[in-house]
This record gives C-alpha cells, sequence and structure tokens, in this order.
C-alpha cells in the first residue's frame, strides 16, 4: 500500500476586490435555489473566481470572518446542494473553466467556445484521459471528447449541470448499469482546502492507514489527522454522505462530499473510447411483471461476457408514467402497462448479431410494441421519451403549488421486486398521484409524488418516509445518486434530523460532523450539507 500523508500547498494571496462579484438582487436571485423548488436561500453576494488562487483567497477570508461559503455549481441538483440557507457568500464555479497549467502527462490543449467563453482543457487521447476545469459543462464535455472518439461513461441526465457538480455528488445516469458513477472514472483531484490550502490528490498514491486516518502537512508544519467515518456503507449504487472504507484511497473521501471539504479546480479523468454505434428501443409491456422478468433476465445476460446481449441502459417506466407521458405522445400504446428503454453498442460487423438477442428476449416476454433507435433522428427521439418525464412531473408539481417529493432509492439485486412492492403499495396505498420510472438496471428506481396541496404533500412526507426506511432495512440507500444535501426528516416525536440520520443514526451523524470540522474548522463551507448545523457544534478532540 502506498503512504497515508499528502503535503498541502499554499496559494498565492488575491485581493478580494479584484474578484468578479456582484451583490446585485437580480445576480443574486438566481443563486438561491435549485431545481427542487423546495430550498429558498439568501446571500450577501456571489463571486466568481477564475483561478484557484482566487478560490484559495475568497476562502481564506471567509474562515478568518466566518462567513458562510455556498458552491454553486449549474443549479441542477435537486437536493438543496447549492442554496445558501445560512446566508453569507456564493462561489459559483461557472468561470472556473481553464486548466491553467500544462500537464505533465502527454496531452493536447483543446480549446472551445461555449457561448462566447473559452473553455480550455488537455486531451490524452492514446490513453483516453482527460484534464478538465470543474465549471466545464457536462453538454460541453461530451461535444469535445465526442469528436475524438470518447464518451462521458457516467451519462447524467442533465448535461447542463457542471463537472465539479458531478464529482461533489458521485454522479450517475442511465449508463451506470454498464459504467457505474463517477467515482470509478476520476483519477486525480486538485481541490482548495476550507482553509485555503492546495491538495493535488492522485488516485492510488495515499491511503488511510491501520488506524482509519488520513495525514496532511500542512504549510505552517502543522498536521491535520484526518479520521474517516467507521459506519458501513450499503454495497449499493450509493451517493449517500462520505465515502468511508477500511485502506480507502484519500480522493474517494473528496468524491462524493458535496462540497463541504474543499472546491475542486482540476479534474482529470479517465473516458471511454466509443466501440461502435449505440442502438436502443422503447419496449412496452402488459404489465409490470412483464417488465421486471425482462430487465431481470437482460441484466443477468448483460453480465455474462459471452452474451452478445450487452446492455449499457437499463431504465423502466411504470403505468402512471405512461398515463401522464401521453398527454405529450398520443403514440404511446394504450394497451401499454410498463415500458423498458435499453442501450447498447453494436458489436461485430453483422447488426444482427447485435439485434436479434434483444428481439428473440421481447418476443420470449410477450412485448407490445417497440420503438427502436438506430439512427441519429430515432436516437433523439428516445432520448427526448425517457428526458421528458422528469420535466412534465416538476412541470405539473410547480403548477400546483407545491414541490417535487421524490425518492432515489437503490438496493440490491435480490430486492429488486420488494423494493417495487414496497412503492406500490405503501406509496400507492397513500392515494396520493405518483409516478415510479428509472435507472432499474441499477435498482435505483424514482418514485415521485405529484400532491394536488400542500395536505397532500405533508402526508406525502411520512410515506416517503416509511418507503425510506423499508429500503434501508432491505440493505439499500437513501440515495443512489442525487446525493443527501441539505434534506431533513421529521421522526415520530417531531425532531428534525438531516436525511443522512436516517441510515447512520446519531453516531454516523457526529463521525461526519468530527470529518468536517478537521478540514472546515470554523464549518463555512457549504453549511448544511450532508451533516445539519446542530452536529458541527461538537468539537473535535
Amino acid at each position: 500500500m502506498g503512504k497515508t500523508s499528502i503535503i498541502a500547498q499554499g496559494l498565492k494571496e488575491v485581493e478580494l476586490n479584484g474578484i468578479k462579484s456582484s451583490g446585485e438582487h437580480y445576480i443574486v436571485e438566481k443563486y438561491l435555489t435549485d431545481e427542487s423548488s423546495g430550498f429558498k436561500g439568501k446571500a450577501d453576494k456571489v463571486l466568481f473566481p477564475e483561478t484557484e488562487e482566487e478560490v484559495s483567497s475568497i476562502l481564506k477570508h471567509a474562515q478568518k470572518e466566518k462567513i458562510p461559503v455556498s458552491i454553486s455549481g449549474g443549479g441542477t441538483g435537486i437536493t438543496g446542494s447549492r442554496v445558501p440557507m445560512t446566508g453569507g457568500w456564493v462561489i459559483s464555479t461557472e468561470n472556473l473553466i481553464t486548466v491553467k497549467n500544462i500537464p505533465s502527462m502527454e496531452a493536447s490543449m483543446v480549446e472551445y467556445d461555449s457561448l462566447g467563453k473559452k473553455i480550455i482543457l488537455y486531451l490524452d487521447e492514446e490513453n483516453a484521459v482527460v484534464i478538465a476545469p470543474p465549471g466545464i459543462s457536462i453538454g460541453d464535455l461530451t461535444e469535445i471528447i465526442k469528436d475524438k472518439g470518447f464518451i462521458y461513461p457516467p451519462n447524467p441526465t442533465e448535461w447542463s449541470a457542471l463537472l465539479g457538480g458531478n464529482i461533489a455528488t458521485n454522479a450517475s445516469g442511465g449508463r451506470s448499469f454498464k459504467f457505474g458513477a463517477i467515482r470509478k472514472w476520476v483519477t486525480r483531484l486538485k481541490v482548495v482546502l476550507p482553509t485555503g490550502e492546495l491538495l493535488n490528490i492522485k488516485r492510488g498514491e495515499v491511503f488511510a492507514n491501520e488506524e482509519g486516518k488520513f495525514i496532511i502537512e500542512m504549510p505552517d508544519n502543522k498536521e491535520l489527522k484526518i479520521s474517516i467515518p467507521y459506519y458501513n456503507m450499503p454495497k449499493v449504487k450509493n451517493a449517500s454522505g462520505y465515502f468511508t472504507h477500511p485502506g480507502m484511497d484519500l480522493i474517494d473521501l473528496f468524491i462524493g462530499s458535496e462540497g463541504t471539504l474543499g472546491i475542486y479546480t482540476e479534474i482529470e479523468m479517465k473516458l471511454e473510447r466509443i466501440p461502435g454505434e449505440i442502438f436502443g428501443s422503447i419496449v412496452f409491456f402488459p404489465s409490470m411483471d412483464h417488465a421486471v422478468k425482462f430487465i431481470k433476465t437482460a441484466r443477468e445476460r448483460s453480465r455474462n461476457a459471452e452474451d452478445p446481449l450487452d446492455a449499457i441502459t437499463l431504465d423502466f417506466f411504470d403505468e402512471k408514467s405512461l398515463e401522464l407521458m401521453r398527454g405529450e405522445d398520443k403514440n404511446i400504446p394504450r394497451e401499454a402497462k410498463s415500458a423498458v428503454f435499453f442501450e447498447q453498442y453494436m458489436v461485430g460487423e453483422d447488426p444482427d448479431e447485435s439485434l436479434m438477442p434483444w428481439i428473440e428476449l421481447m418476443e420470449e416476454m410477450e412485448y407490445i410494441e417497440d420503438w427502436s433507435g438506430m439512427t441519429d433522428k430515432d436516437r433523439m427521439r428516445l432520448k427526448d421519451f425517457r428526458h421528458s418525464l422528469p420535466e412534465m412531473v416538476n412541470t405539473l408539481v410547480r403548477s400546483r403549488g407545491v414541490h417535487k417529493l421524490g425518492m432515489d432509492l437503490s438496493v440490491p439485486d435480490e430486492r429488486l421486486e420488494d423494493i417495487i412492492r414496497v412503492y406500490t403499495e405503501i406509496g400507492g396505498g397513500s392515494g396520493i398521484d405518483y409516478v415510479l420510472f428509472g435507472h432499474i438496471g441499477d435498482n435505483n428506481l424514482h418514485f415521485n409524488f405529484l400532491s394536488h396541496n400542500r395536505e397532500e404533500l405533508e402526508k406525502a412526507k411520512t410515506v416517503y418516509l416509511q418507503m425510506a426506511r423499508k429500503g434501508i432495512e432491505m440493505g439499500g440507500t437513501i440515495s443512489a445518486e442525487h446525493g443527501v444535501g441539505k434534506k431533513k426528516y421529521k421522526d415520530e416525536e417531531g425532531r428534525e434530523h438531516p436525511y443522512l440520520h436516517l441510515m447512520y443514526g446519531d453516531e454516523g451523524m457526529k463521525e461526519s460532523a468530527k470529518l468536517k470540522l478537521t478540514l472546515d474548522p470554523s464549518a463555512i463551507l457549504n453549511p448544511g450539507n450532508i451533516v445539519s448545523q446542530e452536529y458541527l457544534l461538537i468539537p473535535t478532540p
């Protein structure tokens, strides 16, 4: 195993009045919400740093003056993660769009114009590695690397999301069934700590020691000993709380930390070479049982390296989802009670080698109809179908004057049908409208309540809690891909807790707070994310 310590670098001070910022109400207002519409914050001003030196200076000043600082990416989150609920400052990462220093590796500079902004990154085509700034959008990154023959493997839904935000939430998407979440693809991070020092963390170099500690050697010759939490993480797709594992790599501590431990200024990650054309299909079934059986068979066969059936995406839509979508698409078969969206890369020279296994499986499972995607136009139709539902849900609940209440659970493979039963019996038994859809290949289904009013929304929160606890009992997680942000819940006695408390209880929260305060002694950075403020009153020993 490698070393357990890392040296932090001090950065040159920059005058704050030289950093782009705004306190204008119409500017600040844009950074006080996210896509959830369930949070509304307040802030004195928004700062737009362009270099890691500027980020460092902002954080040093804020740490000294104990000013809360919230980090804003693309604003596409749904957990309030970027919302400045305690006021103070917002740091927008949207102008962190250039890699300033030429990497030591063999990589070529790529310049790209995005709406008048010049993005600079580096691409090592031979080793399939990109060195990118945190402020680049997933859409821009995808366009840049596509022309070079690569894909961004996690493939999240929101292309306007920023890369730094994806790392901060350990994001994933429909193709996570094949490629996993973003964690496995990140090979190096440059992180400005809440105290203003810089870490350059390379995967495979720094590991927790036998006592579960990392050591950071600070510029003032002091040592920070970071203790990782000791709770057991569920063995499923997971984006809930700080990553922890005996002997873990330091880089994994910062991935998925939701902006509470530092700000990324440079990201190095592996890419996937495009192995061929993607084909896909929306397959409609006469019942949910038919769709689930189709999924379980496709999933098992895709994990067999010798089977030509090899899904990269497996998504599901229940009957209520299809009912809602028929308002926009009259071509959805009336008799369909569920649908599955799958994708695969073509293998071999003969297209039938890839297509026939799927056609045979569809026929075996008594499908009703399918919409295939073999051309760019067809693939765009499938993409629009898949992405339209979340937008419809958001629009519908907002028109009712309430916010969306959606679940992001994931459970082990063997509990898929059990969690579906929980959703339909407990969630459906509530009498509140809902839709059920999502990444069924990872058992990561999204149950969304469609409350008509605030009374229904309050009732939905109680039912939501029941279902979340059932998922945890099955060995699952409360958040597979969105993070936990500032979400909270009330227990039976009416006491409010951070959402993560459901999984790890008071002791897990205290361990998380201890970790946070070691790196952020004044608890200024993204306050309220993962660990609520009451736990951060606990002093580190």
